[in-house]
């Protein structure tokens, strides 16, 4: 909204617009004013739209208009109104206001209904087969150099590759931002899914039909209310974005080698000290001093890098996404622990009645 007043006149403009998963929202409204003591002045504009996209097809659209005049106490003014439903079952209405002053008010309203409501048919989607492409997608995958200490073996850069190259330790990840994974869809925006409405992450098999490698899932965001079906309190009270599985890594720890090199080594023994034990050699004294030089102020001991090999923190901070509980409404007391507030929206329901509610686990009483 914008708006402005220089004392005697002001003009002030309000709009908004809005998208949710089932609806479209607009309106606006203008108004102006003036007084100047002996006279003043009101009028303005406005509307409100709103577009229903489940689960038909329908719109509310109402306006307004009014002005009003007054002069060394004499009033006259107008104010009309109306409304618009449809399509299919159409609905109309409306008044229209007169203000004569001293002369009274007069008013027309009307109020019509015609035609019958029809259901506009719910699009889907076939979200297998979808899924599937998303499998198929060279972007979804991604692959992480090891360790250097677990490489063991060191892979020449290939020219020209577009698939994903993979070190043999190296871990495998497939993520897609299609579907949450191993979770029951009931919509996808505004559509329907077709067929299957629940997946697990794909399983990753060698070439020929070997087995499956072990996985883990990778998690994302997703907004819950593209993909199930959300109360307009939870829309407004629940978390815009919630993690879910969204696809899986692949990382192996076993490995083969090949046949070991056998290799004998022949050396000779020769005692540079005293034959007397009771002695100690120059040989052993300039190696005792030296070594203890060479670890306090030889050049590894001054090198940089020896502060980063052996740094002063070791531990990294990182920070926990916040969890749910369903609580006592009365107590705040936990009695389920949840990890997405979906889920703990269901347990919730599951235990029946009013008497419990969902709370970030911070606010729960343990």
């Amino acid at each position: 909204g914008a708006g402005f007043s220089i004392g005697i006149v002001g003009v002030k403009f309000e709009g908004y617009f809005a998208v949710t998963s089932a609806t479209v929202q607009g309106g606006s409204e203008l108004r102006i004013w003036a007084d100047v003591g002996v006279a003043s002045f009101d009028g303005g504009f406005g509307y409100d739209v709103i577009v229903y996209l489940e689960p038909r097809f329908h719109f509310d659209a109402e306006m307004r208009l009014w002005v009003k005049v007054s002069l060394l106490g004499f009033h006259l003014g107008a104010r009309i109104e109306g409304m618009l439903a449809g399509p299919g079952e159409w609905h109309a209405a409306g008044s229209a206001t007169v203000d004569l002053g001293f002369f009274g008010e007069h008013s027309i309203d009307f109020d019509e209904r015609w035609g019958s409501a029809t259901d506009t048919p719910v699009a889907t989607e076939p979200v297998e087969a979808r899924l599937a492409l998303e499998i198929g997608k060279r972007e979804n995958w991604s692959a992480q150099l090891p360790q250097p200490n677990d490489a063991f073996v060191t892979l020449a850069k290939v020219e020209g590759g577009v698939d994903v190259m993979a070190h043999p330790r190296s871990p495998l990840t497939w993520r897609q931002k299609y579907i949450p994974l191993d979770a029951t869809l009931k919509r996808l925006g505004t559509k329907r899914p077709a067929g299957p409405n629940r997946f697990r992450a794909p399983a990753l098999n060698l070439p020929g039909g070997g087995e499956g490698f072990p996985t883990a899932a990778v998690k994302d965001h997703f907004a819950a209310a593209q993909f199930f079906d959300v109360t307009e309190q939870d829309r407004l009270q629940g978390p815009s974005f919630e993690s879910y599985d969204a696809g899986v890594t692949v990382a192996v720890d076993s490995f083969d080698v090949g046949p070991m090199a056998v290799e004998s080594f022949d050396y000779e023994e020769k005692n540079l000290s005293s034959d007397d034990d009771s002695v100690v050699s120059m040989l052993h004294l300039g190696l005792m001093v030296d070594s203890a030089w060479m670890y306090a102020f030889g050049a590894a001991a001054r090198s940089e890098l020896r502060e980063r090999l052996q740094p002063k923190v070791s531990a990294k901070v990182a920070v926990a996404p916040a969890g749910y509980q369903v609580t006592e409404r009365t107590t705040a007391k936990a009695v389920i622990a949840a990890t997405t507030y979906s889920s703990a929206k269901a347990n919730a329901a599951g235990l029946g009645g009013h008497d419990f509610q969902v709370a970030e686990a911070f606010e729960a009483l343990i």
